[in-house]
């Protein structure tokens, strides 16, 4: 119990300062071993050129080989960001936090205050108006993940889908729900060589498993 309330301030403490964890048990964070973290060729990147629907007509853009996002309405551009520092490689828009506002989330690599070492990491950015302003930026998941995607709910967040690297090199695929603090884990599942998300249209996730389609339902169970 005294382990789980330390747990528990140091999340709150962290979420503060702005740096973000999720508060699934990660296990690469109680075991920090550096070949068990994906490094970048691993990472399933995005297109080259990515961009995503957010609300009132407003576009997030990103170049990913320069980690340039752009922000425009209707042709126009409102805002122009320089991320290259923090390698961004997929972009994503989803009603993370289930405010009823689609959020702009970042697949980055970079290192972070927990892991000084370059690793991907999850960044969520709102749109404000002027600029993009930080929702939260995780240093990692409940496992290191080379790939994401988010499944629309009809009331509510939206559900994380992550590709996780486990211990013995094997991926999985985990889901997990946003708390106030950052994501919580439910499920994970699996134990593949290869994995890939596949689509989450119709809020149904397919992915690509070892060179076999499966579906996933939303307690975690694979069919």
């Amino acid at each position: 119990m005294a382990v789980r309330l330390f747990f528990a301030a140091f999340v709150a403490f962290a979420w503060v300062l702005g740096i973000g964890m999720s508060t699934a048990m990660p296990g690469a964070w109680l075991n920090d071993k550096r070949a068990h973290v994906a490094d970048y060729s691993k990472v399933q990147l995005g297109p080259v050129r990515q961009s995503v629907r957010l609300d009132d007509g407003v576009v997030g853009a990103l170049d990913r080989p320069c980690g340039i996002l752009t922000v425009s309405r209707h042709g126009r551009r409102l805002w122009r960001g320089d991320l290259s520092s923090i390698r961004p490689w997929k972009l994503v828009a989803a009603d993370v936090d289930g405010g009823g506002h689609r959020e702009m989330a970042l697949g980055v690599y970079k290192s972070t205050r927990y892991f000084p070492y370059p690793h991907p990491g999850l960044f969520v950015y709102r749109w404000g108006g002027n600029g993009i302003v930080p929702v939260w930026r995780g240093s990692n998941l409940g496992e290191p993940f080379v790939d994401f995607a988010f499944l629309p709910k009809p009331n509510g967040p939206a559900e994380l889908i992550a590709v996780e690297v486990q211990q013995n090199g094997c991926r999985c695929v985990a889901g997990y729900h946003w708390s106030h603090f950052g994501f919580v884990g439910d499920w994970r599942h699996g134990n593949w060589e290869r994995l890939k998300i596949l689509s989450t249209r119709g809020g149904q996730l397919s992915i690509l498993a070892d060179g076999r389609k499966l579906f996933v339902s939303k307690d975690g169970n694979v069919h």
